[in-house]
């Protein structure tokens, strides 16, 4: 005979829970919303999940036919850029993105610069 605190754990183990009548039913999992889904899909995708996370996402996947569109497209794109070929920059690439970078970090510098003088 199963003593009650013996029933609570098998039920909690097994994702079970007393129903009508004293038989036990599965509890009905809460189905991720579709902002938990987009914020995470990024780390979904790059496999960084855990497993009961991972099954969260497959199975909101399966029941959600907006984010398997959203899953889909995303990974038509991600085929695209990976057919695509490797680009080849010139040699003194970096050089002249450094300079330019450093030319628009002076530009902001001043910009910030005219702003204090003006509010001050």
């Amino acid at each position: 005979m199963w003593n009650p605190d013996t029933r609570r754990a098998y039920n909690a183990a097994q994702g079970t829970q007393p129903g009508v009548f004293g038989c036990n039913q599965r509890r009905r999992r809460k189905m991720m919303d579709c902002g938990t889904f987009l914020d995470g899909y990024g780390d979904f995708r790059d496999g960084l999940l855990t497993l009961p996370d991972r099954v969260a996402f497959q199975a909101h996947l399966r029941e959600c036919a907006s984010c398997a569109r959203y899953d889909r497209v995303v990974d038509g794109g991600v085929k695209v850029l990976r057919g695509l070929p490797e680009l080849e920059v010139s040699g003194d690439f970096m050089d002249r993105l450094q300079h330019r970078l450093w030319h628009e970090q002076d530009d902001m510098a001043a910009a910030r610069a005219r702003r204090a003088r003006r509010s001050s």
